[in-house]
């Protein structure tokens, strides 16, 4: 099966791949990543001539059913007989619309109906009872020229399915390969036809289709009809006297060689979406998520590396420069200590001298002799100036004046408040005569 392939190469480009591929001129040799190589030539020269111009169609490397893209035919188709004579023909690039239309439609399908002719299997082209049968016979075979296909693998029921890019190993210009290499053009058989819809000519295409081979097996059960040499894709269009319709069936057939097949971004899935890395493996991609992280790793090792050395020096540059200063200050205060330790030493002994041996405060040289208290006298100082044994009053003071106590009130209350003060005064007068008397 075939649902979408790449195809963005400019007319320019696409036209000078096609002529070297079909007249066998410079095909670059195995290894060669360059544009020239070895000249071969597998029949008469051939006359090509080219409709498409720079608004014809969008080069895009996700090609999707229902797109414009060149395909390259007869100029005038001959029907096949079983004579095979054919003849010589000029060949016409010209852009088509992907999915077959046939002569009698009259309005352009959409949704699911647009799907239906993208593909003719080959099993149903040979029949001799299908709609493409006619096709075949009247000489409306073309060629698609894709930089590849791509196919979908589904793993497990519910799984996301993986995209794969198939791709030919033909030397060639048409797309360099994972290893940088030089890569032909992907010649896929097919049919076209043209019908009238609101008065306009539509020229549309299909893409046949067989059994997968051995290499792609584990992906679809189908692949596009690949075209393997330049002898095959001259018979396909039917130029030359030897083309028979046993040579043609024939051609439809699994691919014998070995193909370019790795898993793409998974955003070729999305009509719409065009990236050249779509034909390139994902682990190359320099647009993904995993190539943006190892970008930015890259980049904060790159930045972290000058930046730790950095930190190191100026580190060590400290250390040493704290050394120093520590080293210079030792140096520095050496002689100041030395110097304070002596006049510290020199007072000391100062002190002695001044003081007869004994040593007193740096700034009171004069030795400290408090007087001695004189003895207190019997009765204690109170009873030596003041006879009188009342309370304890400043030197000089007048003698407070005896102070009535204020009459309490009339009642019993005021009686017996007046008798608590009075044995109270009684107490403390039996006190002081104790201690007057010692």
């Amino acid at each position: 099966m075939c649902g979408r392939f790449a195809q963005a190469l400019p007319p320019r480009d696409y036209y000078d791949v096609v002529d070297d591929q079909l007249q066998g001129k410079r095909r670059p040799k195995e290894g060669d990543s360059g544009s020239g190589g070895e000249n071969i030539k597998s029949g008469p020269q051939l006359q090509l001539h080219s409709q498409v111009g720079e608004q014809d169609y969008h080069p895009t490397y996700n090609v999707a059913p229902g797109v414009q893209v060149p395909i390259v035919r007869l100029e005038d188709p001959v029907p096949l007989t079983s004579s095979g004579k054919s003849g010589d023909q000029a060949l016409l690039i010209q852009c088509m619309r992907w999915g077959l239309l046939p002569h009698h439609t009259t309005f352009i399908p959409r949704g699911v109906d647009a799907m239906r002719t993208i593909n003719a299997r080959d099993d149903a082209v040979l029949s001799g009872r299908s709609m493409w049968t006619p096709i075949l016979r009247s000489g409306k075979r073309c060629i698609v020229f894709a930089q590849g296909f791509y196919e979908w693998l589904k793993k497990d029921e519910g799984a996301q399915k993986i995209a794969h890019f198939v791709g030919v190993q033909i030397p060639g210009n048409g797309r360099k390969d994972a290893d940088g290499k030089q890569r032909g053009m992907m010649p896929m058989a097919g049919l076209w036809e043209k019908c009238t819809i609101d008065g306009k000519d539509v020229y549309s295409f299909t893409i046949i289709t067989t059994d997968s081979n051995d290499q792609l097996n584990f992906l679809h059960d189908r692949m596009p009809v690949i075209l393997p040499d330049e002898r095959a894709m001259r018979i396909w269009l039917g130029i030359g006297e030897d083309v028979t319709q046993e040579e043609v069936r024939k051609l439809l057939r699994p691919y014998p060689a070995q193909l370019d097949c790795y898993p793409v971004p998974r955003e070729v899935g999305k009509v719409g979406n065009d990236n050249a890395n779509f034909i390139l493996p994902v682990s190359m991609r320099k647009d993904g998520i995993q190539a943006a992280f190892g970008r930015a790793k890259q980049k904060d090792k790159e930045q972290q590396t000058p930046i730790k050395e950095e930190s190191l020096s100026t580190e060590k540059a400290t250390k040493e420069e704290e050394k120093g200063q520590q080293s210079a200050t030792t140096e520095t205060n050496a002689p100041i200590k030395e110097e304070v330790v002596s006049a510290n030493k020199a007072a000391k002994e100062e002190d002695k001298d001044i003081n007869n041996g004994t040593p007193s405060s740096k700034y009171s040289p004069e030795p400290f002799n408090p007087p001695l208290s004189p003895e207190r006298p019997k009765g204690g100082y109170s009873t030596v100036d003041n006879p009188d044994p009342t309370p304890y009053r400043r030197r000089g003071q007048a003698t407070p004046t005896k102070r009535e106590h204020p009459s309490p009130g009339v009642g019993a209350g005021n009686s017996a408040k007046k008798r608590q003060l009075e044995e109270s005064a009684k107490g403390t007068k039996d006190i002081r005569s104790f201690f007057s008397s010692k």
